[in-house]
């Protein structure tokens, strides 16, 4: 079966031109996009909102080296094509949304007030799972673990996924091209995530990337980007971090063990997850609640 051609910017403008009405959401990826439309599915509203990954749009990369922007990167289209359509859209404001991962960008305090540029409410789209309701329904029901596992859950995610996050934020805010270290690094005995210790993290971190020189700076930096932090564990984890540990969870605990922890981690564990949200709680968060009137103006 033949590729369909991506959209261009000029068919994507004519489109709104000529169909004042539509409502549009343009996210990173595929994920986002079947993650949007099963909320749409609950409310019987798929025909009234389009969901379009952005790998379906042609964005110029010289417009996104134009931004600052980095290429190869699926969020930085995103956030581009949002630029492009406030220049040249004329008139009324459209019922568009270019969503993305808020990511680092709360944090770092360069959240872009863009008339059709939406961020998440919380670092990513994977948060939307991270809460005590969704996690029961997939530990109890789809890992077949026990009760109270959730809270167990949480208690431990409280202190490995901050650090993860705090660490990947200093090495962007050092201009570092590195990678955080293995989740195991920071355990202290064998299958015991609750032995996971952020100082000896942080000083494998340390250690394997010769930074030794570095370090005083390096743990002053994480001392005050952990003080920046929202109390909200949504606003401070890493969407794949949180995968990641969710599903060595529940591989310690006997549960749910896919074939493959990295590679089916990575390409299934996100959706997996997801099946155990509560829409209508869903429907509560900001971004959701306006996806449910399709038909008033952001």
């Amino acid at each position: 079966m033949p590729d369909i051609p991506r959209q261009s910017i000029e068919e994507i403008l004519a489109k709104y031109e000529l169909h004042h009405e539509l409502f549009d959401v343009y996210v990173e990826g595929s994920f986002d996009r079947d993650f949007i439309f099963e909320f749409l599915d609950a409310f019987d509203l798929r025909g009234e909102v389009s969901v379009y990954a952005v790998d379906d749009i042609e964005v110029p990369s010289d417009q996104v080296s134009t931004l600052g922007l980095g290429l190869g990167s699926n969020r930085n289209r995103v956030i581009t094509l949002a630029k492009i359509l406030e220049e040249r859209i004329t008139g009324a404001k459209k019922n568009i949304l270019c969503l993305v991962d808020t990511d680092l960008d709360k944090l770092f305090g360069r959240m872009r007030s863009w008339a059709y540029l939406y961020h998440t409410d919380f670092t990513c789209m994977e948060m939307y799972s991270l809460n005590d309701s969704s996690l029961r329904k997939f530990l109890k029901f789809t890992c077949n673990l026990g009760e109270g596992t959730a809270s167990e859950f949480l208690a431990i995610a409280s202190v490995i996924l901050p650090i993860q996050f705090s660490l990947r934020a200093a090495i962007e805010a050092l201009g570092l091209n590195l990678a955080i270290p293995s989740l195991n690094s920071g355990i202290l005995k064998r299958r015991e995530l609750a032995s996971f210790s952020t100082v000896r993290y942080v000083d494998v971190f340390l250690r394997s990337n010769t930074l030794a020189a570095r370090a005083e700076e390096i743990r002053t930096l994480l001392i005050d980007l952990n003080s920046r932090l929202n109390t909200d564990i949504r606003h401070k984890a890493h969407g794949h971090d949180f995968v990641e540990l969710l599903f060595e969870f529940s591989w310690l605990r006997g549960g749910v063990k896919l074939h493959s922890k990295d590679a089916d981690v990575l390409k299934f564990g996100a959706r997996i997850i997801a099946s155990g949200v509560d829409f209508p709680v869903l429907a509560r968060e900001p971004l959701f609640a306006r996806l449910t009137k399709p038909t008033s103006l952001a």
